[in-house]
């Protein structure tokens, strides 16, 4: 399947408005610029009391079938390439949210950057590579069971938002 990018930046930024408001009631919540976004590869900055937590929005959609996420590594375009979200991100958090077919995020999975860094080498050689086509460009990524993510996360939410 090809996706378009239009049609999964709005189904993103649907999951982002879902999960400002679900953590809105525990932190003030500032976006950051697209510029910003792209280079620092991180969507959100959390604040709660004098504590600042730069955060990663990220939303899968087939999670929820397949048992596993797509941990991005890297994206080519028609001239260039570079690091996919797992290697780029300077987040301190990544909010790995599973979407069922209904648009209800189901589970979120708060990845600590630095343990998710540390795991990347050993799951290249343990989990599949594949690929995903885009209109464009594409990405390779690693399949990684949930039960395996879930080792490098500071916690784990089944929920229904």
């Amino acid at each position: 399947m090809i996706y378009d990018f239009q049609t999964q930046l709005k189904l993103g930024k649907m999951v982002e408005e879902t999960l400002d408001g679900y953590f809105s009631t525990i932190f003030q919540i500032e976006p950051v610029t697209l510029e910003e976004e792209i280079s620092l590869g991180y969507d959100r900055i959390f604040t709660i009391e004098e504590r600042v937590i730069k955060v990663e929005y990220k939303a899968d959609f087939k999670g929820h079938q397949t048992g596993n996420a797509y941990i991005e590594l890297e994206v080519f375009s028609e001239n260039r390439s570079k690091a996919g979200w797992a290697k780029h991100s300077q987040a301190d958090t990544i909010v790995y949210a599973i979407v069922n077919p209904s648009g209800e995020i189901v589970a979120m999975y708060n990845i600590n950057r630095q343990k998710l860094a540390e795991a990347l080498h050993s799951w290249e050689e343990k989990f599949r590579i594949v690929s995903c086509q885009n209109k464009g460009w594409k990405s390779n990524g690693l399949l990684v069971p949930l039960t395996e993510l879930s080792k490098v996360c500071s916690t784990v939410l089944k929920v229904k938002i």
